[in-house]
C-alpha cells in the first residue's frame, strides 16, 4: 500500500510543479527586487506558453522562442522546475551580456543527466569557467588549430576533400554516407592521425559517431526531466519513467573510453615509430619533453595526459558533427537554389579558368561570391541554433531588469540571424548579403560567423579552423559538380519540402538529390579516382 501512495505523491508533485508558464507569469509581473534599487526580472514569455509545451508542439523550439520575442520582447525570463532560464533573441543583448559581460556570463549550467549521470562535466564543453582545467583546454586546442595553426592541417583537409569527391564521383547516391565520413576522417586524422580505411566495418568510426548522434539528439537544454528536478536521479532503474539511467550507463562507459583509448592507440603507434603527425602525437611528444613529465597534474585537475585526451575528443565533438549538418545543408540548398549554384560556378570557372585544379584556401579572396555563399550556407539554417547554455555567476542588471545569480542563459542563434533589421527580408537564401562594399556599393550585413560559433569565452574554438574547411570543400563541390534536385519516374523535378531536425545540432531532414560531374572538370575527377586507386 505504501508503494502505491508513493508513486501517487510524485505523480502530483510533478504535476503540480511543473506549471512553468503559470510561475514565470508570477514573477515577471510582481517582479524581484535588487539590493532595494526595485529593479524587476525581465518579462516572461506570452501567457499561456512554457518550455514544456514548446518542446511538445515541435522539434524546432528556436523558432517559436523567437515568435515569444515578438509578443514579450528579446530579452525573457522563464521558470522550469528548478531551473531559471533568459532567452537572448537579439544581436546586441547577446553582445552586452555575453560578450561584454563575459566574466559573469562564461559558466555552464551544471545538468544532472550528461554532467553528473554521463561523466560530460569533464569534458571541454561543459566544464566550469572556474575550473583548471577550462584555461588548459581552451589553451591546448587554440594553439593547436586556432589562428595560424589551422594551416598545418590544410594538407590534411585538401587529401581528404579530394576523397570525399572521388567517392561523390563513384557513388553519387551514398552523399550523405560520405558528407559524414568525410567529416569524420578530417578530425580524426586532425586528431590522432588515425586513417580510415573502410567506412562499412571501421568498428571505432562507428562508436564516436554513434555517440555524438545521442549528444545531438538527446543532449539538448531541457530535454531531461531529472535536470530540472534533481531528486528523480535516485529512482531506482525499475521505477516507472527512470529509463535514463539506462542511456546514462552507456554514455558515461563510452564517453571514457572515447576520451581514453584513441590517445592510447597513439601512444602504442609512437612507441612503432608509426605515427602520423596529428593534435594528440604533438602534445604527447611536447608533454615528453617537460621535465614534468606528463604526469604532472595541474591544481588537481587531472595529469595533462588526462586533459589531452578530453581536448583530443573534444575536437571530433565539437566539430565533425556540426561540419556535417552544414555540408548537408549545403547540398540541400544548391537543389533549391540554382540560379546561386551557377553564379558561384561561374565565379569559380573564372578565376580557375584552366580547370587543372581545384579551389584551395588561398582562393577565398579572389571567390568573394563563393566565400558569401558559404556564410549564407552558415546563417540561413544555423546548425546550432540555441547554441550551448551559459550560466551567470553573479547577479547582475540590464537595462533597468535585474537577473539573478545562477540564471541559464540561452542566445537564441537562429532568432538573431533571423532578425530583419540585421537580415532584410532574413527567410529568403541570398548569399549577395555578405559581399565586400566595393562589389555591392554598400556595407555588407552582419558577419554570422561572428554569432554562429557562440559567445564571449565560451565561442568554440578552432572557428577558423573550420571555415577554411568548409570553404575548401564547398568551393570544390562547386567547381566539378552540379547539385539538382530528383527527378520522378516521368523524368520531371521533384518538389523538395526539406525541413530540418531539432536536437543540439540541426540536420536536414533526409533528402535525395542528383550528383552530375560538370563539364570540363572531368580530368580533374578522374585523377583523383586514379590517386585513390
Amino acid at each position: 500500500m505504501w508503494l502505491s501512495e508513493i508513486i501517487v505523491l510524485f505523480i502530483l508533485f510533478i504535476v503540480i510543479s511543473t506549471r512553468p508558464a503559470v510561475i514565470s507569469r508570477i514573477k515577471s509581473l510582481f517582479g524581484l527586487k535588487y539590493h532595494g534599487s526595485g529593479a524587476r526580472l525581465p518579462p516572461g514569455p506570452p501567457f499561456g506558453c512554457s518550455l514544456a509545451n514548446a518542446r511538445k508542439n515541435g522539434a524546432r523550439v528556436w523558432e517559436e522562442y523567437a515568435q515569444w520575442a515578438t509578443e514579450s520582447g528579446p530579452l525573457m525570463y522563464v521558470t522550469y522546475g528548478r531551473t531559471s532560464l533568459l532567452l537572448i533573441s537579439s544581436a546586441k543583448i547577446a553582445s552586452d551580456l555575453l560578450n561584454k559581460r563575459s566574466r559573469i556570463y562564461s559558466d555552464r549550467p551544471s545538468t544532472i543527466m550528461f554532467g553528473e549521470l554521463i561523466g560530460q562535466d569533464q569534458t571541454v564543453f561543459r566544464t566550469p569557467l572556474n575550473a583548471s582545467r577550462f584555461k588548459i583546454y581552451r589553451k591546448l586546442i587554440a594553439d593547436e588549430i586556432g589562428g595560424s595553426g589551422e594551416q598545418r592541417y590544410v594538407k590534411v583537409m585538401e587529401e581528404q576533400r579530394d576523397e570525399f569527391l572521388s567517392m561523390l564521383k563513384d557513388n553519387p547516391e551514398g552523399f550523405l554516407t560520405h558528407i559524414k565520413t568525410n567529416a569524420a576522417a578530417i578530425i580524426l586524422r586532425v586528431s590522432y592521425g588515425y586513417t580510415i580505411k573502410d567506412p562499412s566495418t571501421d568498428a571505432f568510426l562507428a562508436e564516436i559517431q554513434e555517440y555524438v548522434q545521442a549528444l545531438s539528439s538527446e543532449g539538448s537544454f531541457g530535454k531531461w526531466l531529472v535536470d530540472s528536478y534533481p531528486l528523480l536521479k535516485y529512482l531506482p532503474t525499475w521505477f516507472p519513467g527512470a529509463s535514463f539511467h539506462t542511456f546514462a550507463k552507456e554514455q558515461r562507459k563510452r564517453n571514457e573510453r572515447l576520451v581514453r583509448e584513441p590517445k592510447e592507440w597513439v601512444k602504442e603507434q609512437m612507441k612503432k615509430g608509426t605515427a602520423e603527425p596529428s593534435f594528440v602525437e604533438r602534445m604527447l611528444r611536447r608533454l615528453e619533453h617537460e621535465e614534468e613529465g606528463v604526469g604532472k597534474r595541474e591544481k588537481g585537475s587531472g595529469t595533462m595526459e588526462e586533459l589531452l585526451g578530453y581536448a583530443a575528443a573534444a575536437l571530433y565533438v565539437g566539430g565533425a558533427d556540426t561540419t556535417v549538418a552544414v555540408v548537408m545543408s549545403f547540398f540541400l540548398l544548391m537543389t533549391q537554389y540554382p540560379t546561386i549554384q551557377s553564379r558561384a560556378q561561374a565565379e569559380i570557372d573564372g578565376w580557375i579558368s584552366s580547370h587543372d585544379r581545384l579551389p584551395t584556401s588561398a582562393d577565398r579572396l579572389h571567390l568573394p561570391y563563393t566565400f558569401a555563399l558559404v556564410k549564407e550556407t552558415m546563417r540561413f539554417p544555423p546548425v546550432v541554433p540555441l547554441g550551448l547554455p551559459h550560466r551567470l555567476t553573479d547577479d547582475d542588471i540590464y537595462e533597468g531588469m535585474f537577473i539573478p545569480k545562477g540564471t541559464t542563459v540561452i542566445g537564441n542563434i537562429w532568432a538573431i540571424l533571423h532578425d530583419s533589421e540585421l537580415y532584410p527580408d532574413p527567410m529568403t537564401f541570398d548569399p549577395t548579403r555578405h559581399l565586400p562594399q566595393d562589389i555591392i556599393g554598400r556595407p555588407p550585413q552582419p558577419d554570422p560567423l561572428d554569432y554562429t560559433f557562440g559567445f564571449g569565452r565560451r565561442a568554440r574554438p578552432g572557428n577558423q579552423f573550420a571555415v577554411t574547411s568548409l570553404f575548401i570543400t564547398l568551393s570544390s563541390l562547386l567547381a566539378v559538380f552540379d547539385i539538382l534536385p530528383p527527378l520522378d519516374e516521368l523524368g520531371q523535378v521533384e518538389e523538395m519540402n526539406v525541413g530540418h531536425g531539432g536536437g543540439t545540432v540541426s540536420h536536414p531532414q533526409t533528402f535525395e538529390c542528383r550528383i552530375v560531374p560538370r563539364e570540363g572538370w572531368q580530368a580533374v575527377l578522374e585523377g583523383l579516382s586514379l590517386r585513390r586507386e
